[in-house]
């Protein structure tokens, strides 16, 4: 079968080669919706950008958006301009005589002709034949003279912060299990031609991009404030406060972050994606105004205040399909990758005997990490009305963890100094005594809970291929596919490796004992010259960070 893997960047014709010789293969091309996915034909393709996998690496992080991304472009060194020979124009459609190279979606710059109105910058062509080619244009005119035609690098007219999808096409041909965007672009002379190494970023940090406030305008004022919330819940806030993003209708933000309707209407629309089932749970005592921030400072904001109300941890991201997504951390009955990974190679079972059981894989790698250093087992909340000096006797504004007997996986009682933070949290202004005191005890749950804990990491690599296991699971380009068990004696193929899956771990050694974590990461990596994917997964981890500037003491 052909290489199962495409890569579309949006404004790059062509962009959707994925191959170690740099051979033409189906593309995307168009408007950057998955149903322009082509096949480019064989000929006239010469200005068309070839993907190199040698340098292809690409990570994602929440359930489908790629955190970082690297590959090298390559545009092989041919003619890139042509001399105008005609012109003519009908309101609708230049036609421009001049034996060329170009193709549908190419993207030129004509200047010299005269009359001027023929002249244009970054064009993109409609329609080309080897002595013609067509643009889009209302110019009309009797040519006289001149003319040349420059092809622009596909690096300059793609879109900014172009959209990145990446594609197992056993998996689906039109869902992309990757999205990112074009953060950091580098063009270089090569032998061969020009090659453009691109860097890619999560759309998570898109949501850094985006600001949660609300426009005072007055006959005396104009000044950016504070969304006093009308909803009580956690997925009603969050519903509520999509509904103000949605309401500024800003196209860049579109194109990576779906904010728009799902059901219902106005601020109580449904707008992100919710596990089903999800029971909301009040944090109106906690959350009343959303501060200027960011639209993930916000998200913080509810997650954290959700998590103290009831002690369950938060997580959301963003899928391939621009959708906020937001669930509780809980782990679900049977894990939901395609396979199970497991120490002793006698329990191997890649193919999980045909769909009778779970398919078993040995890694390639496998480490466990604990990080200490993120720890905090005491916060001092700073408030907009806090002057007082930050004594732990007296301060009302100061909460431990676990002050005796501290627990976590690292040691059973922890000594020595207690790492601090302080944090700014200006809603407890204002508030009375009773309802400043719940406020701070529901924070403190939400926020230490999570912090209070050694950050861990688990690690998880796997390689290889079997270029005889085709179909049903398919491993010839690497182990992607296995099957998971949804019931007591039911299994069912599953055809990709995914964030926000829950994958079983059986590693004693590392105190990892059939234990189901969930997968935060996973990175895509291609053997030189070859089209066999390598996989390193993480699992576990939790993002730094968050809503109230944490801010290490001493």
């Amino acid at each position: 079968m052909a290489v199962p893997y495409l890569l579309f960047v949006e404004g790059i014709v062509g962009s959707g080669v994925v191959d170690p010789n740099a051979s033409p293969l189906p593309g995307a091309a168009g408007s950057g919706t998955a149903r322009d996915l082509i096949a480019l034909p064989t000929g006239g393709q010469q200005d068309k950008p070839r993907v190199l996998l040698e340098t292809f690496s690409i990570t994602s992080s929440g359930s489908g958006s790629a955190a970082n991304m690297a590959f090298t472009i390559t545009q092989p060194d041919v003619s890139t301009t042509f001399t105008v020979t005609g012109v003519s124009g009908n309101g609708t459609t230049v036609t421009y005589t001049a034996a060329n190279t170009l193709s549908v979606g190419s993207v030129v710059t004509i200047t010299g002709v005269t009359p001027v109105a023929y002249n244009l910058t970054q064009a993109t062509v409609a329609s080309a034949t080897s002595t013609q080619f067509t643009v889009t244009n209302a110019a009309t005119g009797a040519y006289s003279s001149g003319g040349s035609v420059a092809i622009v690098p596909f690096f300059m007219a793609m879109a900014d912060n172009a959209v990145i999808r990446f594609y197992d096409t056993r998996y689906s041909a039109t869902t992309p299990v990757l999205l990112g965007y074009v953060s950091n672009v580098q063009a270089r002379m090569r032998a061969l031609g020009v090659e453009v190494q691109m860097t890619g970023a999560d759309p998570i940090n898109w949501l850094d991009k985006v600001l949660a406030r609300k426009g005072k305008i007055g006959s005396s004022r104009q000044a950016v404030g504070t969304i006093s919330l009308s909803q009580t819940t956690d997925k009603a806030i969050i519903n509520e406060i999509l509904y103000y993003v949605d309401l500024r209708s800003d196209a860049s933000t579109r194109r990576l972050v779906n904010t728009s309707v799902i059901s219902g209407s106005g601020k109580t629309a449904q707008r992100a994606i919710f596990d089903s089932g999800y029971t909301p749970v009040s944090i109106s005592a906690v959350v009343k105004k959303i501060a200027v921030s960011t639209l993930r400072g916000a998200m913080d904001t509810v997650a954290e205040a959700a998590g103290g109300a009831d002690t369950v941890a938060r997580k959301y991201w963003i899928d391939p399909n621009g959708r906020i997504n937001y669930t509780k951390k809980t782990a679900p009955t049977y894990a939901t990758a395609p396979f199970e990974i497991v120490t002793n190679p006698a329990l191997a079972n890649p193919t999980g005997s045909g769909g009778t059981t779970t398919s078993k894989l040995t890694a390639t790698g496998l480490a466990v990490q604990y990080d200490h250093e993120q720890i905090i087992k005491r916060a001092f909340l700073r408030c907009g009305d806090f002057d007082s000096a930050l004594d732990d006797a007296t301060d009302p504004y100061t909460r431990t963890y676990n002050l005796s007997g501290q627990s976590g996986p690292g040691l059973a009682t922890r000594r020595g100094a207690i790492p601090n933070a302080l944090i700014d949290l200006p809603e407890v202004k204002g508030l009375t005594n009773t309802t400043r005191d719940d406020f701070i005890d529901k924070f403190g749950n939400g926020m230490l809970a999570v912090r209070s804990q050694p950050m861990r990491t688990v690690k998880i690599v796997i390689g290889g291929a079997n270029l005889s296991q085709t179909l049903n699971p398919a491993h010839d380009y690497g182990y992607t596919q296995g099957y998971k068990q949804i019931g007591p004696s039911s299994y069912t193929l599953a055809y990709a490796l995914l964030p926000d899956q829950w994958i079983k771990v059986n590693a004693p050694a590392l105190g990892i004992a059939g234990e189901l974590l969930r997968i935060e990461a996973v990175t895509w990596s291609f053997a030189k010259g070859t089209t066999e994917a390598t996989l390193e997964i993480e699992c576990d981890f939790r993002r730094i960070g968050g809503k109230w500037n944490v801010e290490r003491l001493g």
